[in-house]
């Protein structure tokens, strides 16, 4: 098994421990990934919808250039009337396991497997805020970004056969700030299988 360590920020920055909120059950959380919606612009939008559609696992062509999700989060510390922009915990990006497959190929119908295990290590650098008392927010980064992407769907193209396809096990911590300090999310497991497009018929 190989290791990599890929830094998605511009600037790196020391890592803080986490520290523990003082109100609710003291965390906030990814609730599930959301199924986008496309209005009538043709653009994909996620709505912070607790009842809304989800998908359990992302499946995304080589071609697609990176993975992308919209994360349902949930804030489980309480605020009195009056407190709640003073306990809104800021988001500023997310440390992301990935795990990689070997390359599984279809060749014929014979089923074979190329390559080993590969983890990547990264973190990438967005913006969101989640407010207290179970406050909803949709969530949107890349959760396999452009780098680490193209190195796993080049692997996938090269091995060949009819099809191909990886599959990705990411873990998700997104890295928040709460009255100054930091403040982790509870880790959020999402499989992502990267393939080789469907031709057209």
């Amino acid at each position: 098994m190989s290791r990599a360590f890929v830094s998605c920020l511009l600037a790196s920055a020391a890592v803080m421990p986490a520290c523990v909120a003082d109100h609710g059950d003291e965390s906030y959380v990814i609730l599930s990934n959301l199924a986008g919606e496309v209005d009538e612009n043709n653009v994909v939008t996620f709505s912070a919808n607790p009842e809304g559609p989800f998908v359990s696992t992302g499946f995304f062509p080589t071609d697609f250039g990176t993975a992308s999700v919209g994360s349902l989060v949930e804030s489980r510390i309480d605020a009195p009337d009056g407190k709640e922009s003073e306990r809104t915990v800021f988001i500023s990006g997310a440390n992301i396991t990935a795990t990689v497959s070997p390359v599984v190929v279809n060749s014929g119908g014979v089923i074979s497997e190329v390559g080993a295990v590969e983890v990547f290590e990264y973190q990438i650098s967005f913006g969101a805020f989640v407010r207290p008392n179970q406050g909803l927010s949709a969530v949107l980064y890349d959760v396999v970004p452009p780098p680490i992407f193209a190195q796993i769907a080049a692997k996938v193209t090269s091995a060949g056969g009819d099809s191909a396809f990886a599959s990705v096990d990411t873990t998700t911590t997104l890295i928040g700030e709460y009255y100054g300090e930091r403040l982790d999310s509870l880790p959020f497991n999402f499989p992502v299988v990267i393939t080789t497009p469907v031709p057209a018929p």
